[in-house]
């Protein structure tokens, strides 16, 4: 099942409607909900120095600005997770993961750029490590692969594969029906443009290292070594 990344289509009379927001909730709202409550914890001890992870984003800054969107249970959701760390929808017991024995190939032809990267991450508080060989044993470890990121020379993606090995991966412990979708396209960025008539602006902007920045919580923090 496919929808798309953004808001509901139906409008309603509230200010953001008035703004020229297509609607004031979030089509994806449900599914969020429904991820975080099909998260089990655990069974294995927690990773010491789970709480000295550094997450940029401010809960109580994101709780003020947005005092007044209309889908108050999806800012829940958001300052919950800012809070606590978000839950990936992992359910523990529903698949039996084995641990990747080897990087991807491209990690291995470039293993200068895995260790910057690590550094990296280490240096900002975004990653634990390195940990010993009990906590090791405790945790599902996933491969790395590097993917060349287009028009920029000597820049490189980091993958993380969270679906290997198959049938035994994290992304098999996850209902895939609840993470499904696809992000809306240029025809319907201009469609929207037209519709709103002459001296419409449009924006496009990325947030540098997204997903790394987002907090997960401890109760799955075993999946993601």
């Amino acid at each position: 099942m496919q929808r798309l990344c953004g808001l509901s289509p139906t409008p309603c009379h509230c200010v953001f409607c008035r703004l020229g927001v297509p609607s004031c909730s979030y089509s994806y709202t449900a599914d969020l909900l429904m991820l975080a409550s099909r998260t089990t914890s655990s069974p294995l001890p927690a990773v010491d120095g789970w709480s000295h992870i550094q997450c940029p984003m401010v809960p109580e800054l994101w709780e003020e600005c947005l005092a007044i969107h209309p889908d108050r249970a999806y800012v829940d959701f958001l300052v919950q997770g800012l809070h606590e760390g978000f839950r990936i929808g992992f359910r523990h017991g529903s698949v039996s993961y084995h641990s990747a024995a080897s990087n991807m190939q491209s990690a291995d032809v470039h293993p200068d750029v895995i260790k910057d990267f690590l550094a990296s991450e280490l240096s900002a508080g975004r990653v634990l490590g390195p940990v010993d060989s009990d906590t090791a044993r405790c945790v599902q470890v996933n491969r790395f692969g590097l993917v060349p990121k287009g028009h920029q020379p000597g820049k490189w993606r980091l993958i993380v594969d969270l679906s290997f090995p198959k049938g035994h991966s994290v992304n098999d412990g996850i209902e895939p029906e609840l993470c499904s979708l696809h992000y809306t396209s240029v025809d319907e960025a201009c469609k929207r443009v037209i519709a709103r008539g002459r001296g419409t602006m449009l924006a496009k902007f990325d947030v540098e290292g997204a997903f790394r920045t987002v907090p997960s919580t401890r109760v799955t923090g075993d999946c993601l070594a």
